[in-house]
């Protein structure tokens, strides 16, 4: 997340916000007296957000910040079949792992095993649950990124935007043919 006033880059954990939740930066939070935000390509200073600021700590910014992408894609990925999971994200284990709709129906508790574990009794084996906090985390990402296609392997080479994956997966021409 950049500081709404400087534009640079605001290291975790973020500690100030106006209360729309825009970050600034400790050195612009010393110099002006509310938030200067505005929508991108506003020349308009009637847009700007002037919301006074208060100490917060974002969850998400934080999140982000401490996490490489491709450990985030597989947070993101259902614990079955390891494809992303697109939001909006419906099932979790009670530990907060993904599974897609497809799996929710084949199986009756969570498969996620710590990364290259081959081991059974490391599987998670929590019960599904409706998501809360990690649904809007999971949601608030996947709206604002693009994804690889998951048939990049056979040749697909689009990148679709998080809300178009999930339909570009369904239609995609690269997708292997399944034999019932």
């Amino acid at each position: 997340m950049s500081c709404s006033f400087c534009r640079q880059v605001v290291p975790a954990p973020l500690e100030w916000t106006c209360t729309q939740g825009h970050p600034v930066c400790s050195d612009c939070l010393a110099t002006i007296p509310h938030c200067a935000w505005e929508p991108r390509g506003s020349k308009d200073a009637r847009n700007m957000c002037r919301q006074e600021f208060v100490q917060t700590r974002l969850q998400l910014h934080d999140y982000v910040y401490s996490k490489s992408i491709s450990r985030i894609l597989e947070e993101m990925s259902c614990s079955l079949c390891q494809q992303l999971v697109p939001a909006p994200l419906q099932w979790t284990c009670l530990q907060g792992h993904p599974i897609c709709s497809d799996c929710c129906v084949t199986v009756p508790y969570c498969h996620w095993a710590p990364r290259g574990s081959k081991d059974a009794r490391k599987m998670c084996r929590n019960a599904f649950v409706v998501p809360s906090t990690r649904r809007q985390l999971h949601d608030y990402i996947y709206s604002k990124s693009t994804f690889e296609c998951a048939f990049k392997g056979t040749g697909c080479e689009e990148q679709p935007e998080g809300k178009a994956w999930d339909q570009h997966y369904h239609a995609c021409r690269f997708k292997p043919a399944q034999n019932f």
